[in-house]
């Protein structure tokens, strides 16, 4: 029953993705371009088989347009336990909070920027040495290579230490409870002491890793002696007046927020996730909430450095080529990465919400959505980017391939 209801709403949504679109501009918008962009977000949703997305768009002259597609809530998808989830469709809009996963590294790393500008630590810093003047007496166990690691390769992705995303241990008890409110230190430890994810020498290779930004979490509360929420919120937030962002205390989502969704073949059924995980596990490596508006603000602050010192700016644009998973090579700084030609950060929220701030030939544009409906055709890996990567031949990627 559940399977021919889901295969019904499916099929609604796909139809009804037309009807459930809305486009603005601001005064002056080039309206040739915005019934471009439009079109292209209204056949990403429909060609990635997703519920719904929301684009926000500067012009290198400062003029915005926005627009959604879809829906921001499915009818006939359940909860984890099977019952409903809503019994009507409900179109996007721009005012929804989404989950902006590893965007938040972002944020993080703009912090730790600002506290090298204040003398509190240098970017060669070593692990060991932070330990030692500000918490020494916080870990317990060792971190391996301490000695070795700086705050640069702990902001760029090549420290070596263990992963603990991809250990046994987390996935078991996450899996088992999702609500679990994680300690910061409990994450380091757990990567540290698993035999699934070794750590090796710092700089061996670009590996994209929560670890490293958990720790600098860590390093803001311990130096700054305020709570990471607060920190984000006093140098980042509130000078920038990003009033629908912020770092959530639970599961919780702010009112209103689009829902997250994924589909279990296993059940036949469309999943409402939405606030089934305790995002503690991301802190602050992936845990901010924002809604397109305060994302699109967040990303001349992140690309241009308006927050920290032209010095630090340059070093935080110190780009190296890896290899991301699902993404293939990019070029990553100091928490913050270019994808082909789209400077600023990407984030997935455990797959029912992804998101995009960046910089594209002058254009700032802010990408979020909501999940996946049922997969049926090529693999799209994270939706946001495979949405990017359309607007960014919409605007005027020359030779760009299609996703």
């Amino acid at each position: 029953m559940i399977r021919r209801l889901l295969t019904t709403v499916l099929l609604l949504v796909s139809i009804i993705v037309a009807g459930c679109t809305a486009g603005s501009s601001g005064s002056g918008f080039d309206p040739e371009l915005a019934a471009r962009l439009q079109a292209a977000l209204n056949q990403s949703v429909t060609d990635f088989q997703l519920p719904g997305a929301v684009l926000a768009v500067r012009s290198p002259d400062g003029r915005i347009w926005t627009g959604t597609s879809g829906l921001a809530q499915v009818a006939g998808a359940v909860f984890v336990d099977g019952t409903p989830a809503g019994d009507e469709n409900v179109p996007m809009s721009l005012d929804l909070h989404f989950h902006i996963g590893s965007l938040t590294k972002s944020f993080t790393a703009t912090v730790i920027l600002q506290l090298v500008d204040e003398g509190k630590l240098a970017l060669d810093d070593t692990v060991e040495q932070v330990i030692a003047h500000w918490l020494p007496e916080y870990f317990d166990f060792a971190i391996p290579y301490a000695n070795a690691i700086t705050v640069r390769h702990l902001l760029s992705m090549r420290s070596g230490m263990g992963n603990y995303s991809f250990t046994s241990k987390f996935r078991e008890a996450a899996n088992e409870d999702p609500l679990r409110q994680w300690d910061p230190r409990e994450l380091i430890r757990i990567g540290m002491e698993s035999a699934d994810t070794p750590a090796y020498l710092p700089d061996t290779r670009l590996d994209y890793n929560n670890a490293n930004f958990i720790l600098l979490g860590i390093f803001i509360e311990q130096i700054t002696g305020h709570k990471y929420a607060e920190e984000i919120e006093r140098r980042i937030l509130d000078p920038l007046g990003l009033t629908q962002t912020s770092i959530p205390a639970d599961a919780a989502m702010p009112e209103p927020y689009a829902r997250g969704y994924q589909y279990d073949d296993g059940q036949g059924a469309l999943l409402d996730l939405s606030l089934v995980t305790d995002p503690s596990w991301g802190w602050a490596a992936g845990s901010m909430i924002s809604t397109v508006g305060n994302l699109l603000d967040w990303v001349p602050a992140l690309v241009d450095g308006t927050l920290i010192s032209p010095a630090l700016q340059h070093e935080r644009l110190q780009l190296r080529a890896g290899e991301i998973h699902e993404m293939g090579t990019v070029e990553y700084g100091l928490g913050i990465y270019d994808d082909g030609g789209a400077l600023g950060h990407g984030g997935d929220y455990s797959g029912f919400y992804t998101a995009y701030g960046v910089r594209y030939s002058g254009y700032d544009i802010a990408i979020l959505e909501n999940g996946k409906l049922q997969q049926t055709g090529e693999p799209i890996g994270i939706p946001s980017r495979a949405i990017l990567f359309r607007m960014m031949k919409v605007l005027g990627s020359a030779g760009f391939n299609d996703v």
